[in-house]
């Protein structure tokens, strides 16, 4: 089901509150991984209590916010995204492998792509899709704006490395396909800053080791066909096509000349004077940032775009370094991992994993995705492929302690090939 359409479904509704069919998905898993949640800390899983503090600490923030006046609708809207960082917990303890994550990245691609091909559908053909706007602009393929930006990049990055990485030729060609339509929705909003950081996970997935499967002259001659499409489809006037590529060509033109980049720049000058009336504990969820709206006068300002300074200015000290001590220690994990694993025949999960959340770091520069219920889901995905310990003789164990398996010659007796068989279970 599209991504856009999840938060369209109400279970429960209380006054204006409504509580939708992707709040009870993640409810539920994080329910499912309870007992196994529980075991890892009781265990003395330490670096679980880094998430288990980020979530339970914002109850703090959310109360200063939802007191202040006129901020408790704000602040619910604020905190909705929160209580989606439990399933970073469940990621993390339930024994999944590395195939396992490879069949949640494929879960994700999919229902990106069935996205997309809705939108593509909305606009071109005016199919009537749920929570889709009817109305739709003179130009329908200018600047197109449906899915959160965290989505479209998550979806870029794990298609492209199953492309780059993938053990079949199907699967490789259909991760392509994938890749290649989601590149496409990154055109058509005219974002800059989506449209640099899908260039930087290419050239990150290239420059990796262990993506170095397809030779680079494949890579070149298909970049090549891709620019000779793009030229062929503006002359042509193919709309779908030349529309977004035309609007992108014109932003990337007044990169330095608009106000977009100086704009977010002043937004953080504003907000940090802020910071030192309440640096511990924040201004709260939804709390105000400035009296007056930049662009529209007399109205407060409760918006940060960036999400370090979302981070400081809503959560104070504290939420920052609970977010940021979160972050290393599964980074920590992960590259201790990285540095010892080999991947033959299996899938790259803590190169991709790395990969992920630098692109969501990079990403909370100029988008709050810290505070989306998409960036939550996100981070708990690749927060799993680094921290998650797979119980002994799964496959993610084997391709970190076995690196190649061990061949006897034609000839060996019936107990010598038992004994390697035990060694690959």
């Amino acid at each position: 089901m599209p991504w856009y359409t999840l938060h369209l479904f109400p279970i429960l509704t209380f006054g204006t509150e409504k509580i939708n069919l992707l709040d009870v998905l993640a409810a539920c898993a994080v329910l499912l991984a309870l007992p196994a949640i529980v075991r890892a800390l009781l265990s003395g899983r330490r670096d679980l209590l880094w998430v288990c503090g980020f979530i339970t600490y914002m109850a703090i923030p959310f109360m200063f916010g939802i007191r202040a006046p006129g901020g408790a609708f704000f602040a619910i809207r604020e905190a909705r995204a929160f209580p989606f960082y439990a399933l970073a917990l469940a990621f993390t303890t339930g024994d999944y492998t590395a195939q396992d994550f490879k069949r949640f990245g494929h879960v994700f691609v999919i229902g990106t792509a069935i996205a997309i091909v809705a939108v593509i559908a909305h606009l071109g053909w005016r199919t009537p899709l749920p929570g889709y706007p009817d109305l739709t602009p003179s130009s329908p393929w200018l600047h197109v704006q449906y899915l959160e930006w965290t989505v479209p990049l998550v979806a870029f990055q794990l298609s492209l490395s199953e492309a780059l990485a993938g053990a079949s030729m199907s699967a490789r060609l259909a991760s392509a396909a994938a890749a290649v339509l989601v590149a496409w929705y990154g055109l058509a909003t005219a974002e800059r800053f989506v449209q640099l950081l899908l260039v930087s996970t290419l050239v990150v997935l290239l420059c990796l080791p262990m993506f170095g499967a397809i030779r680079p002259g494949r890579i070149v001659l298909a970049l090549v066909a891709l620019s000779l499409i793009g030229f062929w489809a503006t002359a042509s006037g193919v709309t779908w096509l030349s529309i977004p590529l035309k609007s992108t060509l014109f932003r990337w033109s007044r990169a330095l000349a608009d106000n977009s980049l100086n704009f977010r720049i002043q937004e953080i000058m504003y907000n940090f004077p802020r910071f030192h009336l309440h640096p511990l504990f924040g201004e709260g969820l939804g709390g105000l940032v400035l009296n007056d709206d930049p662009e529209h006068h007399g109205i407060p300002w409760r918006y940060v775009a960036d999400g370090y300074a979302f981070l400081l200015i809503k959560t104070g000290l504290v939420g920052f370094l609970l977010y940021i001590g979160m972050v290393t220690s599964a980074v920590r994990t992960g590259w201790a991992s990285f540095k010892t694993s080999t991947y033959e025949g299996g899938w790259p999960t803590f190169a991709i994993g790395l990969v992920g959340i630098s692109l969501l770091l990079t990403l909370n520069l100029l988008s709050p995705t810290v505070d989306t219920p998409e960036g939550a889901i996100a981070f708990s995905l690749f927060y799993g492929m680094l921290a998650a310990r797979p119980r002994p003789g799964s496959l993610q164990s084997r391709n970190a302690t076995v690196p190649e398996m061990i061949e006897h010659p034609r000839g060996s007796s019936e107990e010598s090939r038992g004994q390697t068989t035990a060694i690959g279970a």
